[in-house]
């Protein structure tokens, strides 16, 4: 390919070699433009336009079915796990319902009805043992002409003092025909603390099935009722009134009966007193 030059005065176009302008008469004295290399650096130009638009474009969606470029996703937080549930006081002895406790006692504690020379008196008691063996104060029956015992269900049944101790108040009647009522043992009263849960069981002023709750709210009790010294008592703060003396104190927790209510204040205050289940079963052991 035949390589040109332009004339700098009339910009004739003409062979490289020439030396005078055909066209103006001018003598060439440089190497004037060589027209050779100008579509080469003209596409060169091109192509470096286009790469850079291109690396300067903004990213577009890829198309329909084409690879997606990988997202780094940071990883969720973990959840904060929900506390671990706190598990009841006592483990697997934490206290029954209170209503299962008292559904499984109740069945046993009884009215004692009590005719005196020239009066009558009102007191409580429970079944301790099958064939209507039931155990009260002494002082609900002394001086009793005649014992009547009302269970739980209204039926009514004579009863004769069998055993009594005054200097303990506790005593002893049996209910004559009187079968099939559920017993109620006595236990040992060494591992009541204060503050535990109790149950009274009576009929305070004749009120059959009657039931009050409180505490133990302190222990080893002496107290002198009416000119007798009594001692090592329950001292509680479920109320204990005229009629419920007799009637079994009953740990919540386990359901037993710990002792035999005895004494309440006469001021109505949460103030009474129950005789410990270990000086009722050195009792009983004398009982033939």
């Amino acid at each position: 390919m035949q390589r040109h030059k332009i004339c700098p005065r009339c910009r004739l176009a003409v062979p490289r070699q020439t030396r005078v302008c055909p066209n103006c008469r001018s003598e060439f004295r440089g190497r004037g433009v060589d027209l050779g290399f100008l579509p080469i650096a003209l596409f060169i130009g091109i192509v470096v336009v286009f790469v850079v638009s291109v690396m300067l474009m903004p990213d577009e969606e890829a198309p329909a079915g084409a690879p997606r470029k990988p997202e780094v996703v940071q990883p969720a937080p973990a959840p904060t796990p929900a506390p671990a549930p706190t598990p009841a006081p006592g483990g697997s002895n934490a206290s029954p319902d209170l209503k299962t406790v008292i559904a499984q006692v109740a069945p046993s504690v009884v009215r004692i009805d009590v005719r005196l020379s020239n009066a009558g008196a009102v007191g409580s008691g429970f079944v301790y043992q099958d064939g209507g063996m039931i155990l009260t104060n002494y002082h609900v029956v002394e001086g009793a002409r005649e014992v009547v015992v009302t269970a739980a269900d209204g039926k009514q049944f004579r009863a004769a003092v069998i055993a009594a101790e005054p200097g303990l108040d506790l005593a002893v009647v049996k209910a004559q025909g009187m079968t099939g009522t559920p017993a109620l043992p006595v236990t040992s009263a060494k591992h009541l603390s204060q503050g535990d849960h109790v149950l009274a069981l009576g009929s305070p002023e004749g009120l059959t099935n009657t039931v009050s709750d409180g505490i133990v709210s302190a222990l080893h009790r002496d107290v002198v009722v009416e000119g007798n010294e009594l001692r090592d008592l329950i001292q509680t703060t479920a109320p204990i009134s005229h009629g419920s003396s007799g009637g079994p104190l009953v740990e919540v927790r386990t359901g037993a009966v710990v002792g035999i209510t005895t004494a309440g204040s006469e001021s109505g205050s949460n103030l009474g007193f129950a005789v410990n289940g270990d000086t009722v079963l050195e009792f009983l052991r004398s009982v033939k």
